[in-house]
């Protein structure tokens, strides 16, 4: 089923439009490696070792026409070979004209949210891992993904110490989908997007809005600390319900960016501390929305500041860690299986290919109210189910 899936979208014929040839005749194509690859992740496969159930399938390969599985040896060599060559940048060009096609074929959205998060690795066994700032050791790939499709848009590998490149990742985001000839409606991040680069990024973009939660640096506290107490106003949940929280609104500017507004929660600490004498705790979320301290909405006839609407729109952004759990549990991406960064880049981004085509393929073809599932859910009603393949007429 996933096979002729790819077959439909033509992932082969992007994939050997893309990738670098073998170097000699008796070696195999990309596709022949990242084919098996993707078919043992989706079955459920999570180490390089798993695609021995492929060759031990005969049925499969008769149905599927499969003739080629390369040794694990061979799979481990090629990943390297590939992440230490142009791979990567061939799996980059192989996951935009995918990711287009799949926006063009989702006629039921012409905008967009992105959301764009960070997500850790483990890499506890692996000789080359680096210490997170959570004291893990682990890489750390950026991921850019769309709430309406969740589909991952952008994926960057990267190593666990690494910082920046977070507008490239929006902008590249962007690109995919205007390529699509679709839009951003809005983009909501994490904290480690709250940067001017970033910001100037977004104010750019006429007609988007967006929220990234803002650093507690002494700038954000010092105008934090300027908000009169007669600014302070409950805080009520998207559904109505008045919380123990309050919110506020001001105006906060980086050196190299223009003005925009800082939407910030407070709640009260359960006892003080020396080092931390303030009463409050704060969170702060910098947006371009447009919202007005003296306008109301009514909700359950209650009336609930306008400035609530920025922070339900960036509490969506939780949902991205969904798409992430999916990819890292339901693909296997949770953990790398080779002990050399470059091949463990590669094997991520066919990773990012097979969850994407997995999510396409429930949305598009299979439909029936699982557009919702996890993978485990597909497998466990359509996949791990006993069949009998037969031959009739020269046919299967």
């Amino acid at each position: 089923m996933f096979d002729g899936f790819m077959k439909a979208m033509k992932i082969d014929k992007i994939i050997d439009k893309h990738m670098p040839v073998p170097g000699s005749n008796r070696g195999h194509e990309a596709w022949e490696y990242i084919r098996p690859l993707s078919l043992m992740q989706y079955g459920g496969g999570r180490h390089i070792a798993d695609l021995r159930e492929l060759r031990e399938d005969r049925v499969m390969q008769k149905a599927t026409g499969l003739k080629v599985i390369p040794s694990d040896s061979a799979v481990g060599d090629w990943l390297l070979r590939m992440g230490k060559g142009a791979g990567i940048e061939g799996m980059d060009k192989v996951h935009r004209e995918a990711n287009v096609k799949m926006l063009k074929i989702d006629k039921g959205n012409n905008e967009y949210t992105l959301w764009a998060d960070p997500t850790i690795i483990d890499l506890r066994d692996k000789d080359y891992a680096e210490m997170l700032y959570t004291g893990q050791e682990g890489d750390r790939p950026m991921l850019v993904g769309l709430k309406e499709l969740p589909i991952f848009i952008h994926q960057k590998y990267r190593k666990g110490n690494a910082m920046g490149g977070t507008k490239e990742a929006l902008q590249s985001g962007f690109e995919v989908v205007e390529a699509a000839g679709k839009r951003i409606k809005h983009t909501a991040c994490d904290r480690e997007f709250y940067n001017a680069e970033v910001i100037n990024f977004l104010q750019g973009k006429k007609g988007s809005t967006f929220t990234i939660v803002a650093d507690r640096d002494a700038a954000v506290k010092e105008v934090i600390e300027l908000i009169a107490e007669g600014q302070w106003r409950p805080y009520y949940d998207i559904g109505g319900a008045k919380t123990d929280r309050e919110i506020a609104v001001t105006v906060h500017a980086m050196n190299e960016t223009e003005a925009f507004t800082l939407v910030v929660l407070r709640w009260k600490k359960e006892q003080l501390t020396l080092l931390e004498p303030d009463e409050y705790f704060y969170h702060a979320i910098a947006t371009n929305l447009e919202v007005d301290a003296g306008s109301v909405i009514k909700i359950h006839n209650e009336s609930v500041p306008d400035t609530c609407r920025a922070v339900w729109q960036y509490n969506e952004r939780a949902q991205m860690e969904n798409h992430i759990k999916e990819l890292k549990i339901g693909i296997g991406m949770e953990q790398m299986p080779c002990g050399e960064f470059e091949a463990n880049a590669m094997y991520f981004s066919i990773g990012v290919l097979s969850y994407n085509l997995m999510a396409a393929q429930k949305h598009f073809v299979i439909q029936e109210g699982m557009q919702n599932c996890t993978i485990a859910t597909l497998r466990w009603k359509l996949v791990q189910i006993a069949a009998w393949i037969t031959e009739h007429s020269n046919r299967i």
